[in-house]
Parts: structure tokens; sequence; C-alpha cells
């Protein structure tokens, strides 16, 4: 840094300016002694060098911090005894949980924390560290410790560390789900279509005629199959419809997909056709807790024939993309995350 300096005399400029230079802050960085000191040690640890780390460790130090021994400090004791308490200081700082990350990765830049450490007894350093190759894949970012030092004997020692910011692991890639797969439903595929004014995609598959469930007994499948047509029935009373409709959410499962074929038997072309789809659309979404973009009943004034048949359609085709993808799940089984914008949840429900 140069300062200039500028001698007034008599109103004028010297024409000799004086040149003032200040020294040059002092290297704290990776260049310095007791920094390279520090990252000897890190390495060390990771290649498990048993005899420097003997050398560079304060060992009663580390001694406490893993609580070794009962009341005798390892630099106190001699012969076997010291040996054997070494060993286990040791071991603590290559083995341990906490010294995972030094272990794995390996520094490459760092600086003490202060001017004054260059000099003084003690000190600190911040190291940043990164994976090593063999762990290189695993990790997404690198780490940043803490190293505290002392002098002993003229020598640098480590008395302590810790982990300040802790690597960011790289997430697992995740396993690509199975295609379901559905003895009847072949093909399903994503579309875009309209709902409710905007485009959207979904999930949409052929509509084919849909057998009861293998595991369905006979008995069950006799009564869905008699229900069925008594929910759509338009000459009862709606004690009757309500009566049928609480028999088939009890059912529940096994019922789907004889509903889903009958959905495909009614045109939405009349009013009723309109009448019975509403009651199977609602039983639907009452088992499912999901909708696919067509109310029956909210149809009848606001579209022609034609577009609520196709309205219609499309619905179906989603139910059966819906029953395609989770007719081996629960019922209740939520709905993939990647798939939210295929599948709507349910917010109303028709009348009965």
């Amino acid at each position: 840094m140069v300062i200039l300096i500028v001698v007034m005399s008599g109103g004028k400029k010297d024409s000799a300016p004086v040149q003032k230079v200040t020294a040059a802050p002092p290297e704290l960085g990776w260049s310095t002694e007791r920094v390279q000191a520090i990252a000897k040690w890190l390495r060390a640890v990771a290649a498990g060098d048993r005899m420097e780390l003997a050398i560079a460790s304060d060992l009663d130090a580390l001694q406490k911090r893993y609580k070794l021994g009962e009341a005798r400090l390892v630099s106190t004791m001699s012969g076997d005894d010291r040996t054997k308490l070494k060993d286990q200081v040791l071991d603590a700082l290559l083995q341990n949980d906490d010294t995972k990350v030094l272990r794995e990765f390996e520094p490459y830049t760092g600086a003490l924390a202060e001017a004054s450490m260059l000099t003084s007894g003690i000190g600190k350093a911040i190291v940043q560290m990164q994976p090593r190759e063999a762990v290189r894949d695993q990790y997404v970012s690198d780490a940043t410790i803490e190293v505290t030092f002392r002098m002993l004997d003229g020598k640098l020692v480590i008395d302590n560390f810790g982990v300040t910011a802790q690597p960011k692991a790289k997430r697992p890639d995740k396993p690509k789900a199975k295609l379901p797969q559905h003895d009847q439903i072949t093909n399903a595929k994503i579309v875009e279509r309209d709902v409710g004014g905007r485009k959207v995609k979904v999930l949409e598959a052929d509509v084919v005629p849909l057998p009861h469930l293998a595991d369905t007994p006979e008995a069950l499948r006799t009564e869905i199959d008699r229900l069925i047509p008594e929910l759509v029935r338009l000459d009862v009373t709606p004690r009757e419809r309500s009566k049928t409709k609480a028999r088939l959410k009890e059912i529940g499962k096994p019922a789907v997909p004889r509903l889903l074929t009958r959905f495909n038997d009614i045109s939405a072309a009349n009013a009723d056709g309109i009448a019975q789809l509403t009651q199977i659309d609602a039983l639907l979404r009452d088992l499912s807790g999901h909708a696919f973009g067509f109310s029956p009943a909210q149809n009848t004034a606001l579209s022609s024939p034609e577009q609520n048949e196709d309205a219609r359609q499309s619905a179906l085709k989603q139910w059966y993309g819906w029953w395609w993808k989770y007719h081996d799940k629960p019922l209740d089984q939520n709905i993939d995350k990647e798939d939210e914008t295929l599948f709507q949840k349910g917010k109303t429900k028709s009348g009965s």
C-alpha cells in the first residue's frame, strides 16, 4: 500500500512528494508453517499413521476428549500402561464417528484465525476439506473444520478439533418405479386435456370390460352385480339408493372394476344417462377420494350432449388410468408426488 504525502511550503506544492510504504499484512493462510503442520496431521488421520499422530497430537487433551482412562493422564504414565492408554487414544481418533469427516476428506486450504497465532503458544485454524476420491461420488459439498493447537517443546501439537460445516451427502438415486401390471388394462399414457378452462396433463388408459377381482368370493361377486344396477335405477327412493350406496362403500375395492365397467355402458347424451352416471361418479369419488374432471350433474345445463359424452369418455379413461396404476394398492393410497398433476383430489360429492 503506497501513501503519497504532499508537503506544503509557502502555499506551494513541494516538487518531490514523499512516499511512505506500509508493510504488507502477515500471511496467515495455506503456505504458513503452522497451517501446513495442521494439514499434515489431518492427512495422518486419514492415512491411519499412528506414529505421526502420536508425535503431533496432544494425547492428554485427546484422552480427555474421549473420556479414556480413570485418573492419570497418558503423559504421566510409563511402560506398558502408557503404551496401552496411548493406543486407546489413537484408536478413538481413528475410529470414532466424530473423525469420519477427517478420515474421508482431505485439506486443500486454510488459515490461522488471528495474526497473533503465528507466534503464540496456542492457536486455531479454519481448514476447508474436500472429499477424497474414494468417496467423491457420495457428497455434493466440502466440509469446514476448526482445529486448535498448542506449542509443546517447540513443536505444534493438535489438542482439539470440530466440524463447523458438515458436508452435504448426495441423495441416493430414486429407484425407478416399476410400471403397474394389469391383466386387462395394458395401455396407459399421459395426455393433455382441457379441465375447467385450463390445459392439464392427465393419465388415461384404454377402456375395456373389467371382471371381478380374482380374490373376490363368488357370493360377493353376485351381490356386487346385483347392487350396481340398483344404484343406477331411476325409480328407487332416496332411502333405497342410500342403502345401496352404503353397502357398496362397505364392500369397497372389490366393487370398483364393475363400477368402471358400468360407467362405460351408460351414455351421457341424455338426462337419464346423466342421472345414472352421477351416482357412479359420486360413489367412485367417495371410494377413492379423487375426481377426474367430469361431474355429470354439473354438465347438464352447460354442455351439449356431444360435449357431455366427450367429457364422460375422458373422465372414464382417467378413472381407468387411476385403476391401472393403483389397482394393487389400498384405495386410500396417497397419490405419488410426481403424479399430483395427473390425479385430482375430489372436493365435491354429487347428490344421492
